[in-house]
């Protein structure tokens, strides 16, 4: 839902309008705590990284030699 809210900013608001039936919804707003509501195992770990940085050496190991 937050990557949905993330990409379409200016219909989010409309789009959860719609589908919840609820005519005072704004994800600025309600956002987190639907989040909470719906997905709680999204928090009740510590967040993961999306991206990792890793070394030249690092790559050349996984992938089996220099490159």
């Amino acid at each position: 839902m937050q990557r949905l809210a993330a990409a379409y900013p200016d219909t989010v608001d409309a789009v959860f309008r719609k589908v919840l039936r609820r005519r005072d919804f704004t994800w600025a707003e309600h956002g987190e705590a639907l989040m909470r509501r719906r997905k709680p195992w999204y928090y009740q770990r510590e967040p993961c990284p999306g991206v990792t940085v890793i070394s030249n050496r690092l790559v050349d190991l996984a992938c089996g030699g220099p490159r």
